[in-house]
């Protein structure tokens, strides 16, 4: 924080070039062990700011090099508005400190989730559980009836579409 508000001084002092400090999106780490480590809004203050939010979560239990090293307890929590931005995201497991990293540049550059959804991460990191967060928001949109129903009607019509000629085995 010292190095930003040094910079926000100077920009002020010696370039003449007007910023006011912004504290919304401080990420922040406590080096326990595990670590614990957020940005954003956590369930408490997005309660208390009356705003709408929903939840998703993940165990390191199901990130293959949590599992590796023996450093599987802990989780991520992410808080989306109603519009599905991030709101905030509450790390405690192995490097959350590094782990937080990702949604600091995630939620200063505005980073949709689409974005980090099909980004690919390098196999196996912990670094794979922000993706796997992020895909859980996903996940019930595109296994949903509606697109199942879909799906079904769509391979339906292939099938009568296909026209087996004389000259046409149908089993291949």
């Amino acid at each position: 924080m010292a190095g930003y508000e040094g910079g926000v001084v100077l920009s002020n002092a010696i370039f003449h070039l007007p910023r006011k400090t912004n504290y919304t999106l401080v990420p922040w780490c406590t080096y326990t062990h595990p670590e614990l480590a957020s940005i954003g809004m956590n369930e408490k203050s997005a309660k208390r700011a009356g705003i709408k939010y929903s939840v998703f979560s993940e165990e390191f239990t199901g990130n293959d090099r949590a599992l590796a090293e023996g450093e599987s307890c802990g989780r991520i929590k992410l808080l989306l508005d109603k519009k599905e931005r991030p709101l905030g995201i509450q790390i405690l497991g192995p490097q959350a400190g590094d782990l937080i990293s990702e949604w600091v540049a995630i939620m200063n550059g505005g980073v949709g989730l689409a974005k980090i959804a099909s980004a690919i991460h390098p196999y196996p990191t912990l670094g794979e559980i922000n993706k796997k967060v992020v895909s859980s928001v996903f996940s019930p949109k595109i296994f949903s009836n509606t697109v199942r129903k879909g799906l079904k009607f769509f391979f339906r019509l292939r099938g009568r579409a296909c026209d087996c000629g004389k000259d046409m085995d149908c089993n291949d």
